[in-house]
């Protein structure tokens, strides 16, 4: 979970920082944001999914993924706050890797109670808001660019599900310096 819960700690530092304090256009922090996002939340799965998840399948999955964020970087030239395709990729895989790491769960029932496991806590975290954002981050160029629809209603359910998600991970940290 370290390398997730490094990027988004690191990320809202410095989203907190360039935008709030320094009033600099954080576009880029956003961009890179997003290509680490995936491989930080991969090598989780990775780790708890192994060797379901070999290394060949592991390379191909990142490439792809990399090559979709030149895409999405392409076709809206340059560096966007949004970049769709490499997001919807990120949702997916979330979803698709969530999955299959609660199957191998029932499956093995090497975890008899869900909720004293630091892992089943991170993984809901993630589950939940990218799922919970996923229609959001799928129409964000539709809102953004939509006149009579109110961008701060939409970005508050981004708002809110961003807080649950660290509020969870937090629970996950303590839940793992417990033991």
């Amino acid at each position: 979970m370290f390398p997730y819960i490094l990027l988004v700690g690191v990320g809202g530092f410095f989203e907190l920082l360039l935008t709030y304090f320094l009033k600099v256009d954080a576009t880029y922090l956003f961009s890179i944001y997003t290509l680490l996002e995936l491989p930080a939340i991969y090598y989780f799965f990775y780790k708890a999914l192994y060797p379901k998840l070999g290394k060949g399948f592991s390379v191909i999955f990142i490439s792809l993924y990399v090559l979709i964020w030149i895409v999405d970087i392409c076709k809206f030239s340059g560096i966007a706050v949004s970049q769709p395709f490499a997001t919807v990729y990120i949702i997916l895989s979330v979803i698709l890797l969530s999955i299959m790491w609660f199957r191998k769960v029932f499956i093995e029932f090497k975890i008899p109670i869900l909720w004293k496991s630091t892992m089943f806590y991170f993984v809901s975290a993630i589950l939940l808001y990218y799922s919970g954002t996923f229609f959001l981050f799928l129409m964000a160029e539709v809102i953004i660019e939509a006149k009579d629809l109110f961008i701060l209603d939409f970005w508050f359910i981004n708002i809110t599900l961003s807080l649950l998600l660290k509020t969870i991970l937090t629970i996950a940290i303590w839940q793992g310096r417990m033991k």
